[in-house]
Order: structure tokens, then C-alpha cells, then sequence
């Protein structure tokens, strides 16, 4: 089997053992002890253990360059870390190769939405969804969504006016209120609400399957976050 098949049979065989009262963090350990099982992938944790490794690659995920970090900075082969960036900050996981890096979300419900709180579908990741009404997987792309460069880089600027703008009016109605309140500061956050029914994902996988192939089989470099952004669209819409 390719390796990219390999990694998604097991994604996929998660809900197997998985019990609905899990909280993420307990369903986060077990898939990754399961990824672990794989015999050619490594915890790369250690790397990303130094915070100049740490911030040296968080700067490259988030700028969208993810061929241009290989895993011959980690001596080479093929490696899964566990909350690369911090367990607030997205991907969950993220995979590093021969080929470059590709982020893996987890997301569950008992219905078929997803909260995406202050991240996004984006970056070219790998989303699983654990449907718990249903007891089943759903592997989908960032490409599904159609969750291009453009579309990251819009968003993230309106995140960022928003921020601006409740700090401004804070300032503006608070502050005048009394001097205990200057002491004190809104915090904006982002919060993605999806109201896509998410098992209207494309069966075949194929965006799935192109991604995984890239990263894991070094097939062609297909992306929506580089300067080659060709896709398959999905069928999520």
C-alpha cells in the first residue's frame, strides 16, 4: 500500500474505538498513538520542543510555504507532531516529509457542523470530522471549502479590522465611564460558525487523496495556498 493510503485507512478505522463522551484531548492522544503505530512515522515533537524550531516553522506554515520546509530539517524521513504550535493555534497535527508540511484538523460533533472558533478550513489541510450521532469519519480538504490564498488573506484582514475596530470603540465608550476602566481591555476573538451539512463531502476523496499523495507518496505539488494553486473542487456546496 502507498503510504498515503496507509494514513487514511487508519484515520478512518479511528471511530472503531472511539467512545462520544472523549473530550478532544483524550481523542487527540488516541489518534495520535494510532498514527504512531505506522512503523516509517516518527514523533517529530522533538523539533518543534526548541521554541527558535518552533517559531521558525509556525512563520513558515502561516505564510503558506509548505514545499519549502522538508524533513531533512529533522534529519529526514517521515514525522507527525502533536500540536505543533501550542494547543490553542491550528493544525492539530502536522505532518512533515520529504515533500514538505500539511496540517491535519480534528473536528467532532453530533451534528453534522463544524465550530471552527478562531481558526479556519484553510491551508491546504486535511479536516477529520468525527460525526458522533453517526459513530463515523469524514475526511475532507481545505480545498472543498475553496479556501484559497485569497480567500485566507482576505479573512484574516477582516479579522484583523475587527479587532481594531472593537479596541476603538472600547476606548471610545468605556474608557469615559471612569478610571477603573483603562485598567481593563476588550478581547475580540474570531469565531467561524460552518453551516455546511458536512456529510455532503465528496465520497471518492479525491482532494483527500491528492493531498495525502503529495505529501506522503511525493506526487504532483498541487495547492491553493502557493503560487501553483491548481485543485479538484469538491462537493461540500
Amino acid at each position: 500500500m502507498k503510504k498515503s493510503e496507509i494514513v487514511i485507512s487508519v484515520l478512518l478505522s479511528l471511530i472503531k474505538d472511539m467512545e462520544n463522551d472523549w473530550n478532544r484531548k483524550e481523542r487527540e492522544a488516541y489518534t495520535m498513538s494510532k498514527l504512531l503505530e505506522i512503523p516509517w512515522l516518527k514523533d517529530g515533537s522533538f523539533y518543534t520542543n526548541d521554541k527558535k524550531n518552533r517559531d521558525k516553522l509556525k512563520k513558515i506554515y502561516f505564510e503558506h510555504r509548505h514545499s519549502s520546509f522538508t524533513s531533512s530539517e529533522l534529519g529526514g524521513g517521515y514525522f507527525i507532531i502533536h500540536e505543533p504550535f501550542g494547543s490553542k493555534s491550528s493544525p492539530d497535527y502536522l505532518l512533515i516529509t520529504p515533500n514538505g508540511i500539511l496540517g491535519i484538523e480534528d473536528k467532532s460533533n453530533k451534528k453534522n457542523k463544524i465550530e471552527w472558533n478562531s481558526g479556519t478550513p484553510g491551508q491546504d489541510k486535511i479536516i477529520t470530522f468525527f460525526q458522533k450521532g453517526e459513530k463515523k469519519v469524514y475526511l475532507f480538504t481545505s480545498w472543498d471549502y475553496n479556501w484559497t490564498l485569497e480567500a485566507s488573506k482576505t479573512y484574516d484582514k477582516i479579522k484583523e479590522q475587527v479587532r481594531k475596530y472593537a479596541d476603538e470603540l472600547y476606548k471610545e465608550k468605556m474608557i469615559p465611564l471612569g478610571p477603573a476602566f483603562s485598567k481593563m481591555k476588550l478581547y475580540s476573538r474570531a469565531h467561524l460558525c460552518d453551516f455546511h451539512n458536512l456529510t455532503n463531502h465528496d465520497e471518492t476523496q479525491a482532494n483527500v487523496k491528492k493531498l495525502f499523495g503529495w505529501i506522503l507518496d511525493g506526487e504532483e505539488h498541487i495547492s491553493m495556498v502557493e503560487d501553483n494553486s491548481v485543485y479538484v473542487q469538491g462537493k461540500l456546496f
